[in-house]
């Protein structure tokens, strides 16, 4: 009587591991997919955020030269 009832519930935990342990590697497999999807976004905000670094820079320069263009104009003006 003992045996088979220990031996009934051995088969549940076995059958209740094998459960857990599909449960845990689905878990692990989408955990592994958001890493990857987040990583790829990461990568292309990066880009994004240099591009519009450049194009910053860019219109700051062409600003001061327009800055110094006009200061160089009125100086040719009042001369």
């Amino acid at each position: 009587m003992h045996s088979e009832l220990l031996a009934n519930w051995s088969a549940e935990i076995a059958e209740l591991t094998n459960i857990l342990d599909r449960g845990m590697d689905g878990i692990k497999r989408q955990l592994e997919a958001s890493s990857a999807n987040l990583d790829r976004h990461l990568l292309e905000l990066q880009a994004q955020l240099e591009a519009t670094k450049y194009d910053v820079i860019m219109c700051l320069i062409g600003s001061i030269i327009s800055a110094y263009a006009f200061v160089f104009a009125v100086i040719c003006i009042l001369e």
